[in-house]
């Protein structure tokens, strides 16, 4: 029978040979079919499920900060129910009208809950879906209040790129308002996000290095900001990066090198560093 949802061939005939007896198994199974791996009529057939996938994300947090082996075995379904709710809001969260019928549903509380889990298979997602819906003002206001912002800088340090892209992200775009912007500082924020610019691995990451250069931006627009931002160097080091070739990265650096310079001490790095062959490339007409 033809499939009509996105699961990989090689999981499709062990489910063909092997069909599934685990109620949890089905259960993620229909999570794919209908939330996360959906390609036609997302929009209209996701809204009727906003408030159900919001409600499989109500764990205990015993459950989530326990690891997986170590949970006894009638909870571990609780998990594995969050991680399938997880990443079908993660691809309902595409929608603006899903998003608003979320934030309706109470679903900030439960991310607040859900980041701080030791699942990663459940936290990437997550932390995907809020980086996806950190673009509305509502949410931005949410992350704030709900104590999420020492979580993005936390999973700064994970060893995990992609959680890592998704939280520098989430900051960047968060950063618009000025009270985040003193709790990324608060929090430790600055220091691991100019670690982050001086990797080799990001350097080759180009959307995690946008996200990353993005976030030391939109931060940077805060003066205590800056001075932690020049006590790291920050400016000699993102300067370097100006003849990368992806717009994003060399934008976010182009309004950094700018805005700060209303200090004496920046402007002599600005022109230590001299960064004006590398700005000069950027508007020559191909």
């Amino acid at each position: 029978m033809k499939q009509c949802w996105n699961v990989r061939a090689g999981e499709i005939g062990d489910l063909r040979e092997n069909p599934p007896t685990s109620g949890i198994v089905q259960h993620e199974l229909h999570m794919r079919k209908f939330g996360y791996g959906l390609t036609r009529n997302r929009t209209k057939f996701a809204q009727g499920r906003c408030v159900r996938q919001v409600d499989l994300l109500d764990v205990r947090r015993a459950a989530l900060a326990t690891p997986m082996e170590e949970l006894p075995p009638e909870e571990r379904p609780q998990v594995l129910v969050a991680r399938a709710g997880a990443k079908a809001l993660w691809s309902l969260s595409q929608s603006a009208r899903n998003k608003e019928a979320m934030k309706r549903s109470g679903v900030m509380r439960l991310l607040a809950s859900l980041i701080k889990s030791v699942h990663l298979d459940v936290v990437v997602p997550i932390m995907a879906t809020i980086q996806q819906c950190a673009s509305e003002s509502k949410y931005q206001l949410g992350i704030r209040t709900e104590g999420m912002i020492p979580d993005l800088v936390r999973h700064l340090s994970t060893d995990n790129m992609e959680l890592k892209k998704h939280c520098a992200s989430a900051i960047f775009k968060c950063a618009e308002d000025e009270q985040t912007r003193v709790l990324v500082r608060q929090s430790g924020g600055l220091d691991p996000l100019v670690g982050l610019a001086k990797q080799h691995a990001v350097l080759e990451d180009k959307p995690l290095l946008a996200a990353v250069t993005g976030a030391i931006w939109k931060c940077a627009i805060c003066p205590d900001n800056v001075r932690r931002l020049d006590h790291l160097r920050t400016v000699n080091i993102l300067v370097r990066l100006l003849s990368d070739e992806n717009e994003e990265v060399s934008s976010s650096i182009l309004h950094l090198t700018s805005s700060p310079v209303r200090t004496c001490h920046v402007y002599c790095n600005v022109r230590f560093t001299q960064p004006y062959p590398h700005t000069c490339r950027l508007f020559t007409v191909k």
